[in-house]
């Protein structure tokens, strides 16, 4: 099962991956969890969302 949260600037910034205060978007496949910055234009929020759930089912993790 994997999981995706769409978080605020807030706790995005307080997520403990690197430089994730200036990322969009990151993805833990060792918790099949993606974190999405919130953003205000849906087809934005989308492509990030389809974007870090394919780095969750990638072959090779890409993102961290």
């Amino acid at each position: 099962m994997y999981t995706i949260k769409i978080l605020s600037d807030k706790d995005f910034d307080r997520l403990p991956y690197r430089r994730s205060q200036e990322a969009l978007g990151v993805a833990d496949p060792r918790s099949n969890t993606a974190y999405v910055r919130y953003v205000a234009h849906h087809d934005l929020q989308k492509y990030l969302v389809d974007h870090e759930f394919e780095h969750l089912i990638e072959e090779t993790p890409t993102d961290e």
